[in-house]
């Protein structure tokens, strides 16, 4: 009913509950949302407040369109793959967007197809409204017990959790005793996994990839890997050997990131 009526569950913060009668605990109320505000509203949230003198929680709502996050990231629609001279563009540098509207807000929806050819695309656009509210991180708890609900605040604070976590000491192991642990792996296993992978290896991992998989962080899909694989599968098999042969792939893989305005 909620999908026919062009409306999503626009989430929540706060207690999983919002009304009950001592004995039992229930989410009877929500608040639902079409893709008109979820386009007009950047910033939407939907908190659970304590109950007071009623058996139903309060909800407050608010919203904002003032974020200013930056440019949004480049990101490759596997959509524009069906251009009829889409290798000629890839092979050149893909420099201008090519969408179709349907399949746009499909992959964006992050939804498979129910049959080919459905047009439905208003039910694609409010999945991804819908989603992008959901997604949005209203406040975390610092470490020091903290409650944090503004991007000013949540930001250095994640930047400074994961900054911890991923540069503490490493601490000592026990030394591998050799003596006590049989040998299980062969000669022969250990040519096979020491060997460098085949071009036609690659291929396979590749197109093995479900070509509708979240784009990797320089925003191209799997899909367009394996639409270009003729005209960047040396480069790409070469990456893979040299990662093969110096155990990390090259800075260069990493520095090319463009804006949605670039």
């Amino acid at each position: 009913m909620m999908m026919d009526c062009g409306l999503t569950d626009a989430s929540y913060s706060g207690s999983q509950y919002t009304w009950t009668n001592g004995r039992v605990w229930k989410r009877l109320d929500r608040v639902l949302i079409n893709s008109a505000v979820g386009s007009a509203c950047s910033r939407f949230s939907v908190r659970h407040l304590n109950r007071s003198t009623s058996d139903h929680s309060p909800l407050l709502i608010q919203w904002s369109s003032d974020d200013d996050l930056g440019p949004r990231p480049f990101r490759f629609l596997n959509v524009w793959s069906r251009h009829h001279d889409f290798l000629s563009f890839a092979q050149a540098g893909l420099n201008q967007t090519l969408s179709i509207e349907e399949a746009f807000w499909k992959q964006k929806a992050g939804a498979r197809w129910v049959c080919e050819g459905d047009h439905n695309t208003s039910y694609f656009h409010s999945m991804v409204q819908g989603r992008r509210i959901r997604s949005r991180i209203r406040s975390i708890t610092s470490a020091t017990g903290a409650v944090l609900d503004s991007q000013e605040t949540i930001q250095p604070s994640a930047v400074s959790f994961f900054q911890d976590l991923l540069s503490a000491a490493p601490q000592p192991v026990d030394p591998i005793r050799p003596d006590i642990i049989p040998r299980l792996v062969s000669d022969e296993d250990n040519l096979q996994l020491n060997r460098t992978p085949t071009l036609a290896e690659v291929r396979e991992a590749i197109f093995s990839i479900d070509p509708d998989s979240v784009a990797g962080p320089d925003g191209f899909s799997s899909h367009f890997f394996q639409e270009c694989w003729d005209i960047i599968s040396d480069d790409v098999f070469q990456a893979v050997l040299d990662f093969f042969a110096w155990g990390a792939f090259s800075e260069r893989l990493f520095s090319y990131f463009y804006s949605a305005d670039s």
